[in-house]
């Protein structure tokens, strides 16, 4: 049985701060530029909620709900 079985795919709670593809995924998924993702980064540190909830502010000035 291999070791890494627990191991599932897709994106982590974090992001890498040197990680360009997560930069410009954010950057997409929300119509924000690159200096915009950067300091939803800065201003909340690398945990991808918290990112994304900044972006989600940001861009519609609408709170998300977290469950």
């Amino acid at each position: 049985m291999p070791a890494n079985n627990l191991k599932k795919g897709g994106p982590g709670p974090k992001i890498a701060e040197a990680d360009s593809f997560e930069k410009t995924y954010l950057q997409k998924k929300f119509l924000v530029s690159r200096q915009t993702v950067e300091e939803a980064m800065r201003a909340t540190g690398n945990n991808r909620q918290l990112v994304e909830d900044y972006l989600i502010k940001y861009t519609t000035g609408k709170t998300s709900i977290l469950l």
